[in-house]
C-alpha cells in the first residue's frame, strides 16, 4: 500500500471512527437490552443511530470542504481532501435518509394510519418537520452536485444553501429530546463538531474574502501557444507567493470579462521565480474567456496547494508521467532542478508534435543536465503510451519512484499496468486536477 493510498485509508477509518463515536457515546448512556426491547423501539433506536451518524459526518462534510491547509496537509493532497469531502457527504445524506425512513418503519409497525401524523403540519410538530425539509434540502442539493452540471455561480449557490441546510438539521437534532440529555459527553461532542462545521461553512463560505489569505498580483503577459492553451505570466504586487515547484493555485481575475470566482491553475514557475506562470487548457466557459484577458488585469492568488511534487520524494530516481496539460506541473519541477542528484526520466505524451508545447525547453534542460532524460511520446506517432513502453526503455523500473499527471483515465490506467509490472504501490504518486 503506498503512502497516499494509507493516508486514504487512515483518513477514511479516521471520518467513520469520529461519526462512530457519537453512536457509541450515546450507546452508553442506556442499556442496550432497553433499546431492543420491542421492534418498534429497536427501529427507533436504529433510526436514531443513524441521525447521530449523520449529525456527526455533517459537519466533517464541511471542514473538509473549506479548503483548510493544516487538513490538506493531513490528507497529502487536496484532491484527496475533496475526495473525502464527497464520500462523507454522501455518508450524510444515506443517514438522512435511512433515518427518517427507520422513524416510518417504527410507526408503521405500531400503526400503519400513525405515519402519516409523523409529518403533520403543526405548530408542535415543527422539529419533525425542519428534519424533513432538511433530508429534502440535502437529497436536492446533492443530486445537483452530484450529477447535474452546473455553472459556477449556481454551484457556489447551491454550496450556501447546503450550509444552511446544515444549521438546520443542528437546530433539529438539538431541538429533540433525546438520549443525549442524559449524556453530557455526547452533548458536548455533537456541540465541538457542530461548532467546527459551523466554523468551517462561515470562514470559506460567507467571510472568505476577509479571512482566506490571498496575494495580490496583475497579469503581467498572455501567451495563446495555440487554439486551446494560453501561459499567463502573473507579476506580485506585495510579497510574492512562497509554493513548491508542483503545486497549483486558485486564481480569481477582477476587472476583466471573466467571472470573479476561484479557479484551480497549475503554476510552471520554477522554485525562487518573482512570477507565477500558469499554463491553462481552455475546457469550459470559464476558461475559454482566457482569450479576453489582458495585461493589467488585477488578480487574487489562493494557496499554494497539492502534494504531487519531485522534493516530497526521498528516492532521488524518479520517473515523470505527463499527459497533455498534465506537463504543467513536471515543468515547474524541471525548472527548479538544481544538484540535488535527482536522476529523472520524463516522458511527455500528447496527440501530436504540435501539442508537445515547451519540448524545447525540456530538451535544453536535459541538455545541461545528464542526469534528465526527456521522451516524446505521440499517439499519432507511437500510439497510446502503456507502462510497457516505458519499462522498455529502462531497467531497476521497480526501485524508481513514478509521478503521473494527465487526464484521469489515463493515471488510473498506468497506475494499474504499473502494479501488474510489479511496481510496488508505495512507489506510485498521481494527483488529480478534478474536483468535481
Amino acid at each position: 500500500m503506498s503512502f497516499h493510498a494509507l493516508s486514504r485509508a487512515r483518513a477514511g477509518v479516521a471520518i467513520v471512527a469520529l461519526c462512530g463515536s457519537a453512536v457509541a457515546l450515546w450507546a452508553m448512556a442506556v442499556p442496550l437490552d432497553v433499546r431492543l426491547s420491542s421492534l418498534p423501539i429497536a427501529l427507533n433506536t436504529l433510526a436514531v443511530a443513524a441521525a447521530l451518524g449523520a449529525a456527526a459526518a455533517f459537519p466533517l462534510s464541511l471542514v473538509l470542504a473549506a479548503r483548510l491547509p493544516v487538513v490538506e496537509r493531513l490528507f497529502g493532497g487536496l484532491d484527496r481532501v475533496y475526495g473525502a469531502h464527497r464520500a462523507t457527504a454522501i455518508g450524510v445524506l444515506v443517514l438522512v435518509l435511512a433515518h427518517g425512513a427507520l422513524l416510518a418503519a417504527s410507526r408503521a409497525t405500531i400503526s400503519l394510519p400513525a405515519v402519516p401524523s409523523l409529518f403533520a403540519l403543526t405548530i408542535d410538530n415543527w422539529r419533525v418537520l425542519l428534519g424533513t425539509a432538511v433530508g429534502v434540502a440535502l437529497s436536492i442539493g446533492m443530486y445537483l452536485t452530484l450529477r447535474g452540471r452546473m455553472r459556477h455561480e449556481l454551484f457556489v449557490w447551491v454550496q450556501r444553501a447546503l450550509g444552511v441546510a446544515f444549521v438546520g438539521a443542528v437546530v433539529h437534532a438539538f431541538a429533540l429530546e433525546s438520549a443525549k440529555s442524559a449524556s453530557l459527553p455526547l452533548t458536548l461532542y455533537l456541540g465541538t463538531l457542530n461548532a467546527a462545521g459551523i466554523v468551517a461553512f462561515g470562514y470559506r463560505s460567507i467571510f472568505a474574502k476577509a479571512l482566506v489569505p490571498r496575494h495580490d498580483y496583475r497579469v503581467e503577459a498572455v501567451r495563446h501557444l495555440d487554439e486551446s492553451i494560453s501561459e499567463v505570466t502573473l507579476e506580485p504586487l506585495t510579497r510574492p507567493l512562497p509554493f513548491t515547484p508542483g503545486q497549483f493555485v486558485f486564481v480569481t481575475f477582477y476587472g476583466s470579462p471573466l467571472p470573479e470566482e476561484p479557479h484551480p491553475f497549475s503554476m510552471t514557475s520554477g522554485a525562487g521565480e518573482r512570477t507565477l506562470k500558469l499554463v491553462i487548457k481552455r475546457l469550459g466557459d470559464y476558461t475559454a474567456k482566457l482569450k479576453l484577458l489582458e495585461p493589467g488585469t488585477r488578480a487574487k492568488v489562493e494557496g499554494p496547494y497539492g502534494g504531487l511534487s519531485h522534493i516530497r520524494i526521498r528516492n532521488l530516481r524518479q520517473i515523470w508521467i505527463a499527459g497533455g496539460i498534465g506537463i504543467t506541473p513536471f515543468l515547474s519541477m524541471a525548472r527548479s532542478l538544481d544538484s540535488s542528484g535527482y536522476q529523472i526520466d520524463l516522458f511527455y505524451a500528447t496527440e501530436t508534435k504540435d501539442q508537445a508545447h515547451f519540448l524545447d525547453e525540456l530538451y535544453e534542460i536535459a541538455d545541461r543536465d545528464p542526469r534528465v532524460r526527456v521522451v516524446s511520446v505521440r499517439k499519432d506517432n507511437l500510439g497510446r503510451m502503456s507502462a510497457e513502453d516505458v519499462c522498455g526503455t529502462m531497467r531497476d523500473l521497480v526501485h524508481k519512484d513514478i509521478l503521473i499527471c494527465g487526464p484521469p483515465a489515463m493515471m488510473d490506467s498506468l497506475c494499474a499496468q504499473f502494479r501488474r509490472l510489479g511496481v510496488p504501490e508505495e512507489r506510485l504518486h498521481a494527483e488529480r486536477f478534478s474536483f468535481g
